[in-house]
């Protein structure tokens, strides 16, 4: 299998805006960020800011109005194979088995290749006995985890992720937040993680991106820097937690305590 290229992500003074009838929303203003390839960071903020928005620009769902979106040497005005997204619900095509919803739009290789390709993706995400399984028939974890091996086949440099564990009730969603860690070190894509859940995103990211409400800018971004596998209990975890509470909430530190 061909070595990954090593490209960064580089988003600078991006902005965007959408009209609806007589009227036009700005929504993002002004972004500029650095990804390293390889990080693997978390973006919080207040539901509607633009969070997902911002994500869509980055997979080539959206057009913007100024601004530089750059994937190595690319501009990114289109969708590609390069980046793959997720999404909260699985997508998955309910008339397809899930080995053929991952080989979906999979062309130019061997038979050979392709099954080898995706048998070893089913195997990565734990679904390889259940490769002729329909997606009525897998649990809400079981299909979200389809969905990142259908992602992850055209072994993108950026996996772009909106809320996809949102939908999950806890206990799965703590489980499917580990394994999405050892896909992470298994592939080594950048990753970008929306997300609502603050102790999600300090135990995902190697750095949170805090936004402001609509139009979205960046308003604060909060280093991790805690090793792996990290304590959600740990001091150092509840610090990190609080000062993104403040970024999003101000310095209410009584209604903040309450919130924690």
């Amino acid at each position: 299998m061909a070595e990954r290229a090593i490209e960064n992500l580089v988003i600078r003074n991006l902005s965007k805006e959408f009209k609806i009838e007589n009227d036009v929303i700005k929504v993002l203003d002004d972004i500029s960020l650095d990804v390293k390839h390889g990080e693997f960071i978390s973006v919080v903020g207040h539901s509607g800011c633009g969070k997902s928005t911002l994500l869509r620009v980055i997979a080539g769902l959206e057009t913007y109005e100024t601004g530089v979106v750059r994937l190595g040497e690319r501009d990114i005005r289109c969708s590609g194979v390069d980046r793959g997204m997720i999404f909260q619900d699985h997508r998955l095509i309910p008339w397809m088995t899930v080995y053929d919803n991952v080989a979906f739009g999979l062309y130019g290789m061997s038979a050979g290749e392709k099954k080898e390709l995706i048998e070893s993706h089913l195997t990565l995400v734990g679904l390889k006995k259940f490769a002729n399984a329909f997606p009525a028939q897998l649990s809400g974890g079981m299909a979200q985890r389809a969905a990142i091996a259908r992602a992850l086949v055209h072994r993108p440099q950026v996996l772009l992720m909106d809320e996809p564990f949102g939908a999950l009730d806890a206990l799965t969603r703590i489980q499917l937040q580990q394994e999405a860690l050892y896909i992470w070190e298994t592939e080594r894509s950048t990753m970008i993680l929306v997300t609502h859940d603050i102790d999600e995103a300090i135990f995902l990211g190697d750095y949170v991106v805090v936004m402001s409400e609509r139009p979205a800018r960046i308003k604060k971004i909060v280093p991790v820097g805690l090793p792996r596998p990290r304590d959600r209990t740990r001091e150092d975890f509840l610090d990190i937690r609080r000062k993104i509470y403040i970024s999003l909430f101000g310095e209410q530190r009584s209604e903040i305590e309450y919130m924690i």
